[in-house]
């Protein structure tokens, strides 16, 4: 347990929390978010904060049905998430190597 009112960024590299709480009111860099966001072990233990909010009011409108069937819209649109996919099911790397597969058994 590290017990502090706040602690920068760069302090809390390299370490993990089971509570973070980040303010992203600010105008962070790309990188220093990341550091931040990951710090966390989990998602019930990141809470963001600042003074927007980051849900829309059509968001907040939307039923829980709703807003799922957004996520799967965007994840089928997701060039990243396509490409994974694509990675994964058709450049599956074969070993050219027989001994190495036979000496587990």
């Amino acid at each position: 347990m590290v017990e502090c009112e706040s602690m920068t960024i760069h302090k809390s590299q390299g370490q993990t929390y089971l509570c973070v709480c980040v303010n992203i009111g600010g105008s962070l860099k790309k990188s220093l978010l990341y550091v931040a966001l990951s710090r966390a072990t989990n998602l019930n233990g990141l809470y963001l904060y600042g003074a927007k909010s980051i849900v829309s009011d059509n968001i907040r409108k939307m039923t829980q049905e709703q807003k799922q069937d957004e996520i799967e819209k965007r994840e089928r649109s997701d060039d990243v998430r396509k490409e994974m996919k694509r990675l994964r099911e058709e450049s599956v790397l074969k070993n050219s190597y027989e001994s190495l597969d036979q000496q587990g058994s």
